[in-house]
């Protein structure tokens, strides 16, 4: 793992055109908690009858429902404090790991401590740079900007 070294941070404002992009590349975790609301009321239905495992699985779709409803709330929340502040945190320094959470799902980039959320299309371009440019939304950690230098490094 290589050492990350802090070159730069600071805060500016948010353009109107990163203000756009942000919307676009934007959490929608509304999915899960969806599915698990409704798994959850069929299990409810179910077990009315009286069955064991039907009250099982209402137990455990409704506690994964509400913490998935929790997360989804905190997400739009965070992202929404981002967009009315304003402000765009920079940090240019080594990638300490960039990684993938699901195959085509979000991608990541821990650079000096800070764990950012970069698109996809980041991704490749991040994995083999030995210094990288990110600017993000600092409570929901999206990035605005990426540029990643790839190469020697003598330049």
């Amino acid at each position: 793992m290589r050492e990350s070294v802090l070159k730069m941070s600071m805060q500016r404002p948010l353009t109107a055109e990163e203000r756009q992009y942000a919307w676009q590349q934007r959490p929608k975790p509304w999915l899960m908690p969806i599915i698990g609301s409704c798994c959850a009321i069929t299990a409810a239905l179910a077990s009315l009858s009286g069955d064991i495992l039907a009250m099982f699985f209402l137990a455990v779709f409704t506690v994964l429902g509400v913490t998935w409803w929790m997360e989804a709330v905190r997400l739009h929340r965070s992202f929404n404090a981002d967009i009315e502040a304003g402000k765009v945190e920079e940090l240019e320094g080594a990638p300490e790991r960039v990684w993938m959470k699901r195959r085509g799902g979000p991608c990541y980039v821990k650079l000096s401590g800070c764990t950012i959320r970069i698109p996809r299309d980041d991704y490749k371009s991040l994995k083999g740079a030995y210094i990288a440019r990110v600017a993000f939304l600092p409570l929901s950690h999206i990035s605005i900007r990426v540029d990643a230098k790839r190469g020697i490094g003598f330049c």
